[in-house]
């Protein structure tokens, strides 16, 4: 026990001898030391059950603000027990008063350096800091599902980053959502996986309909992250986009597996045909689904490419996807999107047209790029690097959007369409006029230029 548990083998000990008292008040049969003969697996019972999800107090941590440019910080603290953090998912189990802070990280400028030693993200990278007291364990989130991997405490791994540089370091247990950290020390942590072979990671859907004349709607498939997951909020309220929350799919997902997304309306228009499930930290892919004019609830459902077996089903109802103004114009008796419904179409509006010449640019540039050589294609990746963006920020102020060289890195050309048209939307085609000047390939500017919206 002290080997194990250390300084809470007493108040273990202590715990397992009154629940035995308790419990049975019959007489104990004891070892000549005076301890009970089974001990030690009602030790073991009491500390498995301490461990067990279903005895883990949640903790909603305070949000502290901080630099508009970082990370939000969040701080936690807790007397003695096995808690969990509502927004991380981090769980720690201490035998006094605790009190620490953590932020999410970006494994943007880390994911390259973790292939090349074998591994890839399993879990968000969090920055921990300890402001008093002392965990004996910490239980790192992960998004693997376990049940298909084979030892799994010779695949998983935790990093651990500090002013010397990063180390790989092993796990002494894995459960069906964390790792464990036996006395552990904080720094910006991490659980990975070895790379190599295909796993099934736990997914989210996230959902935001865009504020463009007709419904569209950004729906995205990614690991199980909850920092990926602040941030795109982050980045697509920002835009003025509203966020609408669907339950996640219930059964893992095969990474690198291709999905399929569609939608129960003649009219409902889904671009890419098909989505393959990666992890991508800064610009993640999308599904597009665009509808004119829906006036009904209708569904959505996400399935495996390969079988066409559906793995998600979300039912949209109108008021969800409906604009403040359609649902009070709904009120008076005739809805917003009836009023205009003939307008719209015999006068289509600037946001309209802007829909429409997406659409057709995204089809431009796909035949454009698709027409590079594969040394040109290398020199439109390398010059693509140097482009950014302005958008305007929540607060007033501007951000900058560019791709970055991990995203870059072996993109075909319909890669390149979708991480252009993500990143810069409508100035897309110009940014590729530049590019194709410096090139340069003057043939396929005039054909560019000759038939863009």
């Amino acid at each position: 026990m002290v080997k194990e548990f250390g300084q809470q083998s007493v108040e273990i000990a202590r715990e397992v001898l009154t629940d035995m008292t308790d419990l049975d008040q019959s007489p104990l049969e004891v070892t000549s030391e005076g301890i009970p003969m089974d001990f030690p697996l009602k030790c073991a019972e009491t500390v498995n059950y301490l461990k067990d999800s279903s005895s883990c107090t949640t903790v909603e941590p305070e949000m502290k603000t901080a630099d508009p440019d970082e990370a939000p910080g969040y701080s936690l603290q807790s007397e003695a027990g096995l808690f969990e953090c509502s927004v991380s998912g981090l769980r720690w189990f201490c035998s006094e008063r605790v009190v620490f802070r953590y932020r999410f990280c970006s494994w943007d400028g880390h994911m390259e350096r973790m292939e090349s030693r074998g591994y890839r993200p399993a879990g968000p990278l969090l920055d921990i800091s300890l402001i008093t007291g002392r965990m004996t364990e910490v239980f790192l989130p992960h998004w693997i599902c376990v049940d298909d991997v084979r030892k799994p405490l010779e695949q998983f791994a935790v990093l651990h980053m500090d002013d010397c540089g990063d180390a790989v370091e092993k796990v002494s247990e894995v459960s069906p959502s964390h790792v464990k950290l036996a006395e552990p020390v904080f720094s910006p942590r991490a659980v990975l996986m070895r790379a190599g072979f295909p796993v099934k990671v736990y997914c989210n859907m996230l959902l935001y309909r865009t504020n463009t004349a007709f419904l569209t709607l950004h729906v995205y498939l990614i690991p199980r992250d909850p920092a990926l997951q602040q941030e795109m909020d982050q980045r697509e309220t920002s835009y003025g986009y509203k966020v609408i929350r669907k339950p996640d799919p219930d059964m893992p997902l095969k990474m690198f597996d291709d999905f399929v997304l569609t939608a129960d309306l003649e009219s409902a228009e889904v671009c890419p045909e098909r989505l393959k499930l990666r992890y991508n930290p800064t610009r993640p892919n999308f599904f597009e689904v665009y509808i004119k004019n829906p006036e009904t609830d209708f569904q959505m459902k996400l399935l495996q490419a390969k079988q066409l077996n559906p793995v998600w089903t979300c039912a949209l109802r109108k008021d969800e996807y409906q604009k403040t103004e359609e649902r009070k114009g709904g009120a008076t008796g005739v809805t917003y999107s009836h009023k205009v419904k003939h307008y719209v179409e015999e006068h289509p509006s600037p946001l309209t047209q802007k829909a429409a010449s997406l659409r057709s640019d995204r089809e431009k540039l796909l035949e454009v790029i698709g027409d590079l050589k594969q040394q040109d294609l290398k020199r439109f990746r390398f010059f693509l690097r140097d482009v950014e963006v302005f958008v305007c920020r929540a607060d007033g102020g501007a951000a900058p959007l560019r791709i970055t060289a991990g995203q870059l890195q072996n993109a075909d050309a319909v890669d390149l369409v979708d991480l252009m048209l993500q990143t810069f939307s409508q100035q897309a085609v110009e940014k590729t006029k530049e590019i194709l000047r410096k090139i340069p390939r003057n043939d396929l500017l005039e054909a560019l230029s000759g038939g863009s919206s």
